[in-house]
C-alpha cells in the first residue's frame, strides 16, 4: 500500500498526523513526490494506491475510515485500550474534525 504526499501539501502533513495517531503509518510505503518518482496517474495529494487501485480526493478519506475501522475492531478484539480523542480532535463521517474538512491539493 503506497501513499503519495508532498510536503507543499498541508492535507498531506494533516493525513500523516493522523495515521501516526492512529498507529497506521507503518502500514503504508510514503513517497514524497517532491524528491521521487510517481504514477502518471496521480493527479492530486494525498493519494494512496492499492492493489493497483488509485484513491484520490474523498475516496482517500473513505479508504483511511475503512482502515480505521478495521483497525479498531482488531484492537477491539484484542482488547488494547486507546486513549479517548477529544471532541475536537475526532473525525466525522465526511473525515472532517471539529467542522473543519480535509481538503485535497493539485498539482
Amino acid at each position: 500500500m503506497t501513499l503519495y504526499i508532498s510536503k507543499k501539501c498541508m492535507d498531506c502533513n494533516k493525513l500523516l498526523v493522523e495515521l501516526n495517531e492512529e498507529g497506521l503509518s507503518g502500514i503504508f510505503n510514503i513517497i514524497l513526490i517532491d524528491s521521487n518518482p510517481y504514477p502518471n496517474v496521480i493527479k492530486s495529494v494525498p493519494a494512496i494506491i492499492n492493489d493497483g487501485n488509485l484513491y484520490q480526493g474523498q475516496s482517500v478519506i473513505t479508504f483511511i475510515n475503512q482502515l480505521l475501522s478495521q483497525f479498531n475492531n482488531k484492537s477491539t478484539n484484542k482488547k488494547v485500550d486507546r486513549p479517548e480523542k477529544k471532541e475536537e480532535e475526532k473525525r466525522d463521517e465526511l473525515g472532517c474534525y471539529g467542522g473543519s474538512c480535509l481538503d485535497f491539493s493539485s498539482f
